[in-house]
């Protein structure tokens, strides 16, 4: 049996999804809320995401601009999260990419920003559903309507997850089957190798495809990880 490494950890996700834009595309497609018929049609990363990260005990997020098929232009930052002090890492990260914008466009006309995050645990056991979309609203009027469009959160916890949940949308299930199910030592599912997309994210967590610096990178980045869920409300 081969072995893969697991896209959930911090390293192997930011090198899947911020070294091959096709595949960030695909993703961010597949999962943001965008309206119908809208989908992005180009990525570009910020300048520091193609970097080489070393293990640091800090979480990874890939970061890019993007354009859709309007015209239109947004940025998205994705990331996954290992505890459920997620909340003020992913604010931390989509206001953070708000403000650099001006650092790289020297001018106030910024644009909107989508935080995309998972979750390999439960933070909400009040609610069944997987998918939380959060934005700014106007609470004067009971959070009926948004008040303003600049920045919105995605968080999705992946164990509540069902491919049943959502039949309409097969790329949805492909992604976050991905996400849940490669795992090391573990059989991946027949039927994930026949979308091209997942094909290429399978074939990137191969072991054998990684240097033995790589691998000792991966496994030593598990002990921060592990460590540091051991106290998961103070990251």
């Amino acid at each position: 049996m081969r072995n893969y490494l697991d896209p959930k950890h911090d390293l192997l996700f930011k090198r899947i999804f911020g070294k091959h834009s096709d595949l960030l595309k695909s993703l961010l497609n597949a999962l943001l809320p965008l309206e119908e018929k809208q989908y992005i049609t180009n990525i570009e990363y910020f300048p520091d995401e193609i970097k080489e990260n070393l293990p640091t005990g800090k979480s990874l997020d890939v970061t890019a601009f993007c354009e859709d098929n309007r015209q239109e232009k947004f940025i998205v930052t994705t990331q996954m999260y290992r505890n459920t002090s997620f909340q003020n890492q992913l604010l931390f990260n989509v206001t953070n990419s708000y403000v650099r914008q001006y650092k790289l466009n020297g001018n106030y006309h910024l644009f909107p920003v989508y935080g995309l995050g998972f979750i390999n645990t439960i933070f909400n056991d009040k609610n069944k559903e997987y998918y939380h979309h959060y934005c700014l609203c106007d609470c004067s009027d009971g959070g009926a309507a948004k008040g303003m469009n600049d920045m919105e959160f995605v968080m999705i916890e992946l164990p509540k997850f069902t491919a049943a949940s959502i039949p309409n949308n097969q790329k949805i299930a492909l992604w976050l089957r991905f996400l849940r199910d490669v795992e090391e030592n573990k059989n991946i599912p027949l039927d994930l190798w026949d979308d091209d997309d997942i094909r290429q994210a399978i074939e990137l967590c191969d072991v054998n495809k990684f240097t033995d610096e790589e691998i000792y990178n991966y496994k030593k980045y598990q002990e921060i990880i592990h460590t540091k869920n051991a106290t998961p409300d103070t990251e």
